[in-house]
């Protein structure tokens, strides 16, 4: 056990409903436990599926207390049948001249698959690493909406919060600071949608279905 780091799941497209019922950490002996493979296998991508895949980074971070999460999959040929729900984004080989798929990447380029990658890009960007979570007392843990808390290295409070229902849902978050925070949303064909400032302690803020929100302290 003193060589053993953590523990890793690959939980492959899997409901992120299953950190809020099943608890990963039975029998990790005090080690970290984490998913470290993302993707999804069959069918094709969806808006569900996007706020899904947010909300497994934050559900595994809540509920499992898990120091980071991994898609698996950066980049997929245009020539993949797989492609649409594999990877953050495509690329077109020189040899790949059938443009009926993806039809503005250029041989040798490639470009972002939006459904994939505007799941993550707002934790990418707005919580980088060694960031520091904070428990937030929900009134109820819902399947289908999230929310998370952190302060980044450098001090600056984020909070992020999730819709994946088909129905507009409102938070009504206590931020304990007098201070502003500004909005970023993402969601399938969102990406970082200023929002403007909210002014707390107290913020009211309805995330039309199929959201993200990252709210970052000015």
């Amino acid at each position: 056990m003193s060589y053993v780091d953590a523990w890793t799941y690959h939980r492959i497209g899997s409901d992120s409903n299953d950190q809020l019922t099943k608890d990963f950490t039975s029998g990790a002996l005090g080690r970290p436990v984490f998913n470290n493979e993302f993707e999804y296998l069959n069918g094709t991508m969806t808006d569900w599926r996007c706020i899904n895949t947010a909300q497994s980074i934050m559900n595994w971070m809540t509920f499992q207390n898990s120091p980071t999460w991994f898609w698996l999959h950066a980049l997929k040929p245009t020539t993949n049948s797989e492609a649409e729900t594999y990877a953050l984004g495509f690329w077109r080989p020189p040899s790949d001249t059938d443009f009926s798929r993806y039809p503005h990447i250029k041989p040798g380029h490639w470009d972002f698959n939006p459904r994939n990658w505007n799941a993550v890009a707002g934790f990418v960007k707005y919580m980088p690493w060694n960031s520091v979570r904070y428990s937030v007392d929900e009134s109820a843990k819902l399947g289908d909406q999230r929310i998370m808390a952190w302060k980044t290295p450098q001090g600056k409070p984020v909070f992020a919060i999730t819709n994946r229902s088909t129905s507009a849902f409102t938070y009504t978050v206590d931020t304990q600071t007098a201070s502003s925070f500004e909005g970023h949303r993402f969601g399938p064909a969102t990406h970082d949608l200023r929002l403007g400032l909210k002014t707390g302690p107290s913020l009211t803020l309805t995330v039309p279905p199929s959201s993200i929100e990252f709210w970052v302290r000015q």
